[in-house]
């Protein structure tokens, strides 16, 4: 007598298997595949109409880091180590991956929207609000529409994070090594960049990173929105034909 399979065990059927492994081989090739784009275009650079580097170097920074958030979920493989090292390298300059791994989890355990919470949440509290100057209220305001999160966003963003961070350092061994580490990172990519490239600084920061941050924040624009009803905090964006 054949013996009953358990029924909490779940069953994937061999074409669902397929569209995964498919889906996570696809994964690692983009992460492949968004190397090769930036080390062209830093390379180069001098060859490019200047609106054509920014265009592709945006996106091509965009792409890697919704690969970093992919990893950050659990792929392409099991192992989480390795995952992360595939998308270590601090391209976008700025954020370094342990720290976008730790707020992102973080935010996936928080109550959504709530300001001192949710770690992604651009809320906030009626008492911060109240101790705010009208010059930071402003900013706030601005960034609060799609232009203002496309030109002010990735500077508040940085500065938000970097204050935090040095902060920390002043009192935890943990964050001066996960500082330093992001520091070396850093060195490696400026060396690439300007010793290999020629590239200038200032034209990587306004071609690459900038753009590259305005566009992520395009897509977490309105993805969270504040609801008395937690359950319909996540928004569906669905992007017209510019998008």
């Amino acid at each position: 007598m054949a013996q009953a399979r358990p029924t909490d065990v779940p069953v994937v059927a061999p074409d669902v298997r397929r569209r995964s492994a498919a889906g996570e081989t696809l994964t690692a090739a983009l992460i492949a595949a968004s190397y090769a784009a930036w080390a062209f275009l830093t390379l180069s650079w001098r060859d490019l109409p200047l609106p054509v580097l920014i265009i592709a170097a945006s996106y091509c920074l965009t792409l890697y880091g919704s690969l970093q958030h992919e990893v950050i979920h659990g792929h392409p493989t099991r192992n989480r180590r390795l995952n992360l090292s595939l998308v270590w390298a601090p391209l976008s300059l700025w954020l370094p991956l342990s720290v976008y791994d730790s707020a992102h989890r973080a935010h996936h355990d928080s109550e959504l929207t709530v300001p001192g919470m949710d770690p992604e949440s651009w809320y906030v509290s009626p008492h911060r609000w109240a101790r705010l100057g009208r010059v930071s209220r402003t900013l706030l305001v601005f960034n609060n529409t799609l232009a203002g999160r496309l030109v002010i966003g990735p500077w508040m963003c940085a500065w938000q994070l970097w204050r935090h961070l040095l902060g920390e350092c002043l009192r935890d061994a943990a964050t001066r090594r996960v500082v330093a580490t992001h520091a070396l990172g850093v060195a490696a990519v400026l060396w690439w960049i300007v010793a290999v490239a020629g590239m200038p600084i200032s034209l990587y920061v306004a071609a690459f990173v900038w753009p590259g941050a305005s566009l992520t924040m395009v897509r977490s624009f309105v993805e969270h929105r504040y609801d008395e009803n937690p359950d319909r905090r996540t928004a569906i964006v669905r992007g017209g034909p510019l998008m």
